[in-house]
Protein backbone atom coordinates (compact mmCIF):
# COMPACT_ATOMS: atom_id res chain seq x y z
CA UNK A 1 0.00 0.00 0.00
CA UNK A 2 2.68 2.41 0.51
CA UNK A 3 4.34 1.58 -2.74
CA UNK A 4 1.16 2.57 -4.28
CA UNK A 5 0.68 6.25 -2.11
CA UNK A 6 5.01 6.87 -3.31
CA UNK A 7 3.85 6.31 -6.74
CA UNK A 8 0.78 8.63 -6.89
CA UNK A 9 2.93 11.58 -5.07
CA UNK A 10 5.36 10.62 -7.56
CA UNK A 11 2.80 10.83 -10.38
CA UNK A 12 1.37 14.29 -9.50
CA UNK A 13 5.04 16.11 -8.63
CA UNK A 14 6.15 14.91 -11.97
CA UNK A 15 2.25 16.00 -13.65
CA UNK A 16 2.96 19.56 -11.38
CA UNK A 17 6.58 20.00 -13.10
CA UNK A 18 5.06 19.32 -16.73
CA UNK A 19 2.60 21.97 -16.15
CA UNK A 20 4.89 24.15 -14.67
CA UNK A 21 7.22 23.90 -17.87
CA UNK A 22 4.81 24.65 -19.74
CA UNK A 23 3.86 27.84 -18.11
CA UNK A 24 7.33 28.67 -18.07
CA UNK A 25 7.43 27.51 -21.83
CA UNK A 26 4.64 30.11 -22.23
CA UNK A 27 5.66 33.01 -20.06
CA UNK A 28 8.93 32.84 -22.01
CA UNK A 29 7.18 33.05 -25.41
CA UNK A 30 5.17 35.50 -24.44
CA UNK A 31 8.02 37.66 -23.12
CA UNK A 32 10.08 37.35 -25.87
CA UNK A 33 7.50 38.30 -28.39
CA UNK A 34 7.00 41.15 -26.57
CA UNK A 35 10.48 41.99 -26.92
CA UNK A 36 10.57 41.80 -30.59
CA UNK A 37 7.62 43.83 -30.44
CA UNK A 38 9.06 46.56 -28.43
CA UNK A 39 12.03 46.29 -30.76
CA UNK A 40 9.58 46.88 -33.90
CA UNK A 41 8.08 49.99 -32.56
CA UNK A 42 11.37 51.74 -30.94
CA UNK A 43 12.81 50.94 -34.65
CA UNK A 44 9.79 52.36 -35.91
CA UNK A 45 10.25 56.05 -33.76
CA UNK A 46 13.56 55.90 -34.71
CA UNK A 47 13.40 55.95 -38.16
CA UNK A 48 10.47 58.86 -37.95
CA UNK A 49 12.90 60.27 -35.43
CA UNK A 50 15.65 60.64 -37.98
CA UNK A 51 13.32 61.26 -40.60
CA UNK A 52 12.24 64.70 -39.02
CA UNK A 53 16.02 65.38 -37.94
CA UNK A 54 16.82 64.72 -41.86
CA UNK A 55 13.82 67.33 -42.82
CA UNK A 56 15.38 69.93 -39.89
CA UNK A 57 18.65 69.79 -41.26
CA UNK A 58 17.68 69.55 -44.71
CA UNK A 59 15.28 73.17 -44.02
CA UNK A 60 18.69 74.81 -41.86
CA UNK A 61 20.73 74.23 -44.73
CA UNK A 62 18.08 75.77 -47.36
CA UNK A 63 17.82 78.48 -45.10
CA UNK A 64 21.68 78.68 -44.51
CA UNK A 65 21.79 78.31 -48.30
CA UNK A 66 19.59 81.59 -48.84
CA UNK A 67 20.86 83.86 -46.59
CA UNK A 68 24.42 83.05 -47.35
CA UNK A 69 22.53 83.95 -51.51
CA UNK A 70 21.33 87.21 -50.51
CA UNK A 71 23.93 88.62 -48.86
Amino acid sequence: MKYDVDYEHELKDSAFLNVLKVGVYLAMEVFYSGKEAIKKYNSRIEDYLTEKHKEKLIKKRQREYLLERLS
